[in-house]
C-alpha cells in the first residue's frame, strides 16, 4: 500500500508563461495530480511518482521490493 500528497509548483510552467496562460490554464503537473491519478486509481491503476509518498514495508517486502536491474 502506498499514499502520497500531489505535487504542486509555484512557479509558472515556462511555456504557459511564454503564451500568457500562467492566470488562466492549469499547468500539466496540476492536471495529472488532481484529474489524470485520482481517475487512474478508480480503476487500480495509478502509480507512485515524485517525492512525499509513503509506502508500507510489508508490503513491498510481499513483492519482492524495488527492482534493481534493468
Amino acid at each position: 500500500a502506498s499514499s502520497r500528497r500531489p505535487q504542486h509548483f509555484f512557479n509558472p510552467d515556462p511555456i504557459q508563461h511564454n503564451l500568457g496562460l500562467s492566470r488562466s490554464y492549469p499547468d500539466e503537473q496540476r492536471f495529472f495530480f488532481d484529474h489524470l491519478q485520482p481517475a487512474r486509481d478508480g480503476w487500480g491503476i495509478a502509480f507512485c511518482c515524485g517525492t512525499s509518498s509513503v509506502m508500507r514495508f510489508a508490503g513491498l517486502r510481499e513483492i519482492g521490493f524495488f527492482p534493481t536491474d534493468s
